[in-house]
């Protein structure tokens, strides 16, 4: 039992050990990091659209309705 490590601070040593091994080290990091990056950009780019659609919206007066080309 007095060999055994803290739960505490050796799951924290543990697991900061496991991920400078197995992900820091690896080329599998750079992967992960882009997809995250990618992932952000996308739904950065839906929210600045859909903002664009909204404005968009609200630029049209009410009851004007476009029919044919011509607005009336």
């Amino acid at each position: 039992m007095s060999g055994r490590i803290p739960i505490d601070g050796g799951l924290r040593r543990l697991v900061s050990h496991w991920l400078l091994q197995t992900v820091w080290k690896r080329q599998d990091f750079v992967v992960i990091l882009m997809f995250l990056v990618g992932a952000l950009m996308c739904v950065a780019f839906l929210i600045v659209i859909k903002r664009q659609w909204d404005v968009a919206l609200l630029a049209v007066p009410e009851g004007c309705y476009c029919v044919g080309g011509k607005v009336g």
